[in-house]
């Protein structure tokens, strides 16, 4: 199903978006500057919370398919590892 998106003053407006596209353009954060704070600062917090989001990771995610078995492929092998280096940790103590 196919909806318009419209925001107020968007280039967006009008045109046409798939679901997972809106999910792309709907992500915003706001960072406000509060009393004192360099354009430094606020830059940083913004970058903090972008990070944390994750957003960029869910961008990758939408820009290229990853087949299913792929993706169980992926998250083994980092299950693997993580095991791997745990039990180094145990032998050298």
């Amino acid at each position: 199903m196919i909806k318009t998106l419209d925001w107020a003053g968007s280039s967006l407006r009008g045109q046409n978006f798939s679901s997972w596209e809106r999910g792309c353009f709907l992500m915003a954060i706001v960072v406000k500057k509060k009393r004192g704070e360099s354009k430094i600062e606020l830059i940083n917090r913004f970058r903090k919370i972008f990070l944390e989001e994750g957003i960029i990771d869910q961008i990758k995610e939408k820009v290229h398919y990853v087949k299913p078995s792929r993706k169980r492929y992926e998250r083994k092998k980092e299950i693997d590892y993580k095991n791997k280096l745990d039990q180094r940790r145990l032998a050298n103590g």
